[in-house]
């Protein structure tokens, strides 16, 4: 159900050839040598909710409101996480790379550590007065409410996607999405297999036999079923375009009622009587 709908993580590939590759020979031939700085803009992380949703709601589609809790920029410094009016710094440490280069003395000649600065913890800038709403984030949790719409015939364990609705993103970076994960509530008669519903109904011994019309539930409504006579247990009864609706495409699916003979337990002495000679009847016309 997840896919990305652009390359904003090939960021996270990069740092880790920066890591790998931060100094030497191999960290000339992978850029580490320039010193890149790692304080640019920085998506935001995703946010994940699941929605537990009926049979129902899921075959007509429907409109959910969704509360959840995320970061959003500072109102107050308006994401810069500066009090009104100061500048950040440049970072004394690193002299504003975001990175520390240490050089070692190995016995293949010499080897540059890189590491994150710890002052500025990569950013290459120190905040010396820091906004007092947001404590220098730049950034505050804070609730939202958003309306999300479910499309008719959505299967279960499906995941949609909100661009731009997950945490705000770092130094004007974009901000993640919100994953909505979409899974089905049990239901008590229904069962679903792709487009298509599933019903089990039992009919007496007389009706099977003399065949009868019996009312059966679906999505849309109570609808009447017509058992032919000499119906065996276990026949499964096609009612076309009963079921959910397709996707993306038009049309539903079909709605399967597989029918159980009930056998009747207790009998009282007149019906006992009946069935025996019943049976008599069917030795008869066997032999």
């Amino acid at each position: 159900g997840f896919q990305w709908s652009n390359f904003s993580h090939a960021g996270d590939f990069e740092d880790i050839l920066g890591n790998l590759f931060g100094g030497g020979v191999f960290g000339d031939l992978f850029g580490g040598g320039r010193g890149r700085r790692r304080g640019g803009p920085q998506r935001g992380a995703d946010l994940q909710v699941r929605l537990v949703l009926t049979l129902e709601e899921l075959a007509t589609g429907v409109s959910k409101t969704i509360r959840l809790k995320r970061r959003e920029a500072c109102p107050v410094c308006r994401g810069t996480g500066e009090a009104d009016g100061a500048t950040p710094e440049t970072c004394s440490t690193c002299q504003g790379g975001g990175e520390i280069r240490r050089a070692s003395q190995t016995p293949v000649g010499t080897v540059m550590n890189v590491s994150t600065c710890p002052v500025c913890r990569g950013e290459g800038s120190v905040i010396r007065k820091p906004c007092t709403a947001c404590h220098g984030q730049g950034s505050i949790e804070s609730e939202a409410s958003l309306s999300v719409n479910i499309p008719a015939g959505l299967a279960d364990d499906k995941t949609l996607v909100m661009a731009g609705q997950g945490h705000k993103g770092r130094n004007g970076g974009p901000a993640g999405d919100l994953l909505i994960s979409v899974s089905e509530k049990p239901h008590p008669h229904f069962k679903r297999q792709g487009d298509d519903i599933l019903l089990e109904t039992s009919v007496t011994f007389t009706e099977a036999a003399l065949g009868a019309k019996v009312e059966i539930p679906t999505l849309t409504g109570r609808v009447r079923l017509t058992i032919p006579e000499g119906t065996q247990s276990g026949r499964v009864f096609r009612l076309r375009g009963k079921g959910m609706p397709h996707v993306q495409r038009h049309g539903h699916g079909d709605q399967l009622v597989t029918v159980t003979v009930k056998t009747p337990m207790h009998l009282s002495r007149r019906g006992r009587e009946l069935l025996e000679e019943l049976g008599r009847l069917e030795q008869a016309s066997a032999g």
